[in-house]
Parts: structure tokens; sequence; C-alpha cells
């Protein structure tokens, strides 16, 4: 009954931690991480892997201070103006200054492709499948379709113009910057790993990387979305990190470990003695202890017992003294013997 018991209360623990388990990456589904290595829906994964296998190369900068050369291309994923959590984040100002750090970099030559993706990710995306907008290229006419919030008309200021538009607005503007070219996305969400290869979001994004980038080469600016002050080991760098995890990893191991033994099992030798050994052993005896009668009285006893020759009344009388020299006991011991 107590197993049955027992069976029944490990299979119920099992289920609850499988079900917190299943929330909590629920949860984590719903929080908006358009980062280039992030595999979540909202993650930017699968752009980072469709830009390398188009021969570019790409690195990440996780600094408050992007650096983005002349000829590459910064992928900034920021906050709308009109989000909520534009307005709720502490770190809001640090992303802005981040997001000029940008636009200094494409005046200087470099270029940039600014992707508005809204805290509100879920509901983004159910509106963005659930009617794809039919856009048209302004330059030749071409036409396309999107995955993308109908609402999204983005505003660049200056010489700005449509790249893409629809009958719900301009969906992609494009806009020079001093020596650049800044590609603005109406929403960002096509960007997204749960939204790059619906409709034709795949083949835009990759015409907007070519237009305003002279280089293979494309720079992850991850703090223009969400910008935190770096710690120390972000700012020492991967290695850092590497090391961190080995040393917790040596730590548990250390731990788990205690009392236990590593390698071959030691090969207990044991040594035989002699009987040489032993008559060694009691003469050492019998010499620490000063017992020189007693040890003339087994010379004695084995004498009378081998020979049958009875010892003399002198040696029976030194064999009863507590403190017979050495050299008497010699002297009576070659006497009898």
């Amino acid at each position: 009954m107590n197993g049955r018991i027992g069976v029944f209360v490990t299979v119920a623990l099992g289920l609850l931690l499988f079900s917190v388990g299943a929330q909590y990456l629920a949860k984590l589904d719903d929080e908006v991480s358009p980062s280039s290595v992030s595999v979540r829906p909202s993650g930017a994964a699968v752009f980072a892997e469709l830009l390398r296998k188009d021969g570019y190369s790409v690195r990440v900068d996780r600094s408050l201070s992007p650096k983005v050369g002349p000829g590459e291309v910064a992928i900034a994923f920021v906050r709308p103006e009109d989000d909520l959590a534009y307005h709720e984040s502490n770190t809001t100002s640090l992303s802005v200054r981040a997001q000029e750090k940008v636009r200094q970099a494409v005046r200087e030559g470099a270029g940039a492709v600014f992707l508005p993706l809204s805290s509100r990710y879920t509901e983004a995306v159910k509106r963005a499948e659930a009617s794809p907008t039919p856009v048209q290229r302004v330059t030749d006419g071409a036409k396309r379709t999107l995955a993308i919030n109908p609402n999204g008309t983005p505003f660049l200021g200056g010489e700005s113009q449509a790249l893409y538009f629809g009958q719900g607005g301009q969906y992609v503007g494009i806009a020079p910057a001093g020596k650049g070219l800044i590609v603005n996305f109406g929403d960002g969400i096509v960007a997204t790993n749960r939204l790059i290869d619906n409709q034709d979001n795949a083949r835009v994004l990759l015409e907007a990387v070519r237009i305003v980038g002279g280089k293979k080469s494309v720079v992850f600016t991850e703090t223009t979305y969400d910008a935190e002050a770096l710690g120390l080991l972000e700012t020492l760098g991967p290695w850092s990190q590497g090391m961190m995890y080995q040393i917790l990893f040596v730590i548990v191991v250390a731990i788990a470990t205690l009392g236990k033994r590593f390698g071959l099992e030691d090969i207990a030798v044991r040594t035989v003695r002699s009987s040489r050994d032993v008559a060694d052993g009691i003469s050492d005896t019998l010499r620490r202890g000063r017992m020189t009668g007693t040890a003339l009285g087994l010379l004695l006893e084995d004498q009378e017992r081998r020979t049958g020759q009875k010892p003399s009344a002198e040696a029976n009388n030194a064999v009863n003294q507590s403190r017979l020299p050495e050299d008497e006991a010699l002297r009576i011991a070659r006497k009898n013997l």
C-alpha cells in the first residue's frame, strides 16, 4: 500500500512540475525578445541565419554605443513611440541614445534598417496573420504580399519616400541620411521568427538590406530595443561568462563527489611474518622491558623441553631475580646451554 502511495505522489509531483514548466515557457513566448540569438517567436535568429546564407557576415553589438562601420548595415529593432512599454520602460532613454548612435553611423556612411516592434506581440501576430497585406514597390511596381499589421506607416522625415506602399499607406520607407540610407518598416514583426517565412516577408527584408548596405556585413544593434547597462561579465566579454559557467560546474561536481573515491581501488598488501620475525619481536619486547630473568627462563625451559636437561640451582635462582644484569644472565646461559 505504501509503495502505491509513493508512486502516486511521484507521478503527481511530476505532473505539477510539467505544468509549471509549460506555463513558464508559454509566458516566455509572450515576452518580446528580438535578439539575433533568440529562438522564441519574437526572436530574430531566423533572420540572422537567413542573412548568413545570403553571404553576409553577421555580428551582434550589445553595447550602449553601437559601432557600425561605413558600408555595414545595422539591424535595429526599436519600440514604437505609441507603444505603452515605450513610456513605462526604465531603459527607454538608453535605447534612444543607442538609436542616435546608429543614425550617426548612417550619416558617416553606414546603412540601417529600423524595425519597430510592439510589446503586444501576441495580438500583433494574430492581426498580421489574419489579413495578409498586398503591397507594391515604388521603383518598378513589383507586387509583394506582407504578413504585417495594416496600420504600419513609417515616417522618417526630410526626404523620406515610400519603398513599398499599399492601400493602407506606406509600409516600407527609405530616406537618405548624410552619406548613408535608412530603411524603416512600419512594423518590425515581419523580421521575427514567427512571421519571417510568411508571405514575402523574407524577400522584402533582404531587399531592404541590399539597398542600404555596400558591404556584406550586418550588425544587430540589440540595445536599440532594450538597453541595459552592461555588467562586469558582459564588459569583459563572452570568455568571462564561459569561465563563470565552468567554475559553477566545478563547484557542483566537487559538492556532489564529496567523500567519493576516484580511480582504481587500492590493493591491500598483506605481509606474512616468519618465525624469526616473531622471535625478534619477543626479544625486542623483553629487552625494552628489562626482563632479563624472564628471557633466561624461556631459554632454560626450551632447553629442558628439547634435551630433558634440567637447569642448575644457580640458574633457577637467577630466573627469579627481578633485576638480573645482562652479563650475569649471559654467563649462566652459556654455562647451562
